[in-house]
């Protein structure tokens, strides 16, 4: 019943100006902890859920007998992982949109700090910031196709092998 009313409520049109004020929310920043280096090195911790396969034996009754059968159920695990970023390429701004300089954003970084990264490189809407506590970082990181790599949907490298003799 619960989700027969989340689903109606979902489809019903929202007046401009109730949730999103710009009409430009754009996609949600995560929150993360973020330090920089001795050598400048930018380095981003997340800790996301994950769902992992793990296969489990359970006992089942049939016709009075009992077997063991294997099932796969997914367990909910968090998984923490760091990436490390050139500074040179990240750009911050603070609560309030105002653009942070390499210096500051380094002294406020030394130590392991909450931040707010950009989900999809994009600047954060005005509409994240005004929720945040004066004084938190946000960083916006170039994304995966900008950093060199290649492009989605880019082919792979053909990479010629030898042929047997």
């Amino acid at each position: 019943m619960l989700n027969l009313l989340v689903a109606t409520l979902s489809l019903l049109p929202v007046a401009p100006g109730d949730s999103d004020p710009t009409g430009t929310a754009g996609s949600s920043p995560l929150l993360v902890v973020a330090r920089i280096d001795k050598e400048g090195k930018l380095f981003i911790t997340q800790t996301r859920m994950v769902a992992i396969p793990e296969a489990r034996q359970e006992a089942v009754t049939v016709d009075g007998k009992v077997f063991t059968r294997t099932v796969n159920v997914m367990k909910v695990t968090p998984v923490t992982q760091t990436q490390a970023y050139d500074l040179k390429e990240v750009r911050a701004v603070d609560s309030e949109g105002k653009r942070v300089d390499q210096a500051t954003l380094t002294r406020q970084l030394e130590k392991e700090t909450p931040v707010l990264l950009s989900s999809d490189g994009q600047p954060v809407s005005a509409v994240y910031l005004d929720a945040l506590k004066k004084g938190t970082l946000v960083l916006q990181l170039p994304m995966p196709g900008k950093m060199g790599g290649p492009d989605v949907g880019s082919k792979p490298p053909v990479r010629k092998l030898p042929l047997d003799r």
